[in-house]
């Protein structure tokens, strides 16, 4: 049974920044943004150890089509989404963010 999930608010923030950033550049890419996050999603809340681990157990799993990481953790009932990122943009801004939690 797949996971249930959460963003965290700042991870939903960054998503929306990023959905925000595709609107200003045609309405299609940023609902094709959407899409391709929310089936990233549905891909680690079904398979949550496939992605590797990044850094103690953070994991990061690759939004097809896009520069965009998801960042996330997860227990056996639940994952959380803990960082939406660019892939090449200041790629580790988001490890103290994530050590204080």
């Amino acid at each position: 049974m797949p996971l249930s999930y959460i963003f965290d608010p700042v991870a939903r923030d960054e998503f929306n920044d990023a959905v925000d950033y595709y609107t200003a550049h045609g309405v299609q890419s940023a609902t094709q943004l959407v899409d391709a996050v929310e089936a990233a999603v549905r891909h680690l809340c079904e398979f949550p150890e496939a992605w590797p681990r990044v850094e103690g157990g953070i994991r990061r799993c690759p939004v097809e089509g896009y520069p965009y990481w998801l960042l996330y953790s997860h227990t056996a009932e639940q994952a959380t989404i803990m960082v939406v990122c660019h892939s090449s943009r200041e790629p580790a801004y988001w490890r103290e963010r994530v050590k204080r939690r």
